[in-house]
């Protein structure tokens, strides 16, 4: 039975557009403050993905109200997923970002097998975890600071 293109859910307009609910995935990263330092130093490098340029690195700086406002706007991002998953009684596939990227392939398998899929087609991994050594260092220097400066954790 086709949902009512009237009602007022997501839902009713996802299964309309695509033909049936599709399996939602989403990736978290429950340490928000290493989220907003890798977000924070790829903002200045520009460098989203693949290795760390070192040149490029070089001009990022430390910033603790920078990562204060992308930590905050990352917390309130979480909040309205969650809340529309309620809203919406969605249940997606729930993968933190520490298990996705130490387990890909697997990983990448489950979400092909939920989809019917055979999950042996799933690819080696072509990406690279970005954080290095600098990056521990700003996450540190910033929970520091966060304490000191009363900013988001």
């Amino acid at each position: 039975m086709w949902p009512d293109p009237t009602a007022d859910s997501d839902k009713s307009l996802r299964v309309l557009i695509i033909g049936s609910d599709p399996v939602l995935v989403y990736v978290y990263r429950p340490d928000v403050v290493s989220q907003a330092v890798s977000f924070w130093r790829a903002v200045q490098t520009r460098v989203w993905r693949g290795r760390p340029d070192p040149v490029r690195d070089s001009r990022a700086e430390y910033h603790p109200g920078a990562i204060a406002h992308v930590v905050s706007m990352l917390r309130a991002q979480e909040k309205s997923w969650r809340a529309w998953f309620d809203d919406e009684g969605v249940e997606p596939i729930e993968i933190s970002y520490p298990v996705l990227w130490r387990n890909l392939t697997r990983n990448v398998g489950t979400i092909l097998e939920a989809l019917g899929q055979d999950p042996r087609l799933a690819p080696a991994p072509v990406l690279e975890r970005q954080a290095d050594q600098r990056s521990d260092e700003w996450v540190e220097r910033y929970r520091t600071d966060a304490e000191a400066l009363g900013l988001p954790t």
